[in-house]
């Protein structure tokens, strides 16, 4: 499917990294907001304010990229999801609904760069 159905942003890999997590169907995206550092050495900060500790005064929000972090399919339809945040828990975790009316709260595992319930 290539029609976006649902979208949500959060720190859902790192807390330094904001994320864009999209739902197309069964598939979710998620993508990192990436910051050009202007120097043109390729280097792509997660955060605006790496650069301002340096210095640099330039409008970000016009130089935002994302990248694909991770592609997951998944075994159900997705009709809505949010990010939320769960005592004890530093990152936001992704409640997920899914059409024959089942829900599940996903989060990112760093350890296998993969989803776990």
């Amino acid at each position: 499917p290539s029609t976006v159905h649902l979208s949500a942003s959060g720190h859902f890999r790192a807390l330094d990294e904001e994320n864009l997590v999209l739902a197309r169907g069964t598939s979710l995206e998620v993508y990192a907001m990436r910051f050009p550092r202007g120097s043109g050495d390729g280097d792509l900060p997660a955060h605006p304010a790496a650069d301002a500790a340096n210095g640099e005064e330039e409008k970000k929000d016009k130089q935002a990229m994302l990248q694909c972090v991770g592609t997951y399919e998944l075994y159900g339809h997705i009709e809505a999801m949010a990010l939320i945040k769960l005592p004890g828990r530093e990152r936001d975790c992704l409640l997920l609904v899914f059409r024959d009316a089942k829900m599940s709260v996903v989060e990112y595992d760093q350890a296998t760069d993969d989803i776990s319930t």
